[in-house]
């Protein structure tokens, strides 16, 4: 059986690598861990593959993401400190 996916999208390429390899490092997850900076890769992947899982930041987030039926998203949104969160 294949790993379920997770995906993150992020428009900065260091904060979503840095991401990937935090959660990779800290957490034991069924999830292969799949990394998007570029709108066009990303959506061309998503509509091919099952992701399970979607971080993505509120800057790359569109309303097309909701038709690509992922069952769990989290926006990450910036906070004034140049810190993330989630919603």
């Amino acid at each position: 059986m294949d790993k379920r996916i997770l995906a993150i999208f992020d428009g900065e390429e260091n904060y979503a690598y840095r991401l990937m390899e935090f959660i990779s490092e800290k957490v034991n997850l069924p999830f292969e861990i799949y990394v998007f900076t570029e709108e066009d890769k990303f959506y061309s992947c998503a509509r091919i593959k099952d992701i399970e899982c979607l971080l993505i930041s509120e800057n790359v987030y569109r309303q097309e993401v909701e038709s690509l039926k992922i069952p769990h998203i989290i926006i990450l949104s910036e906070l004034e400190q140049g810190s993330a969160s989630y919603q």
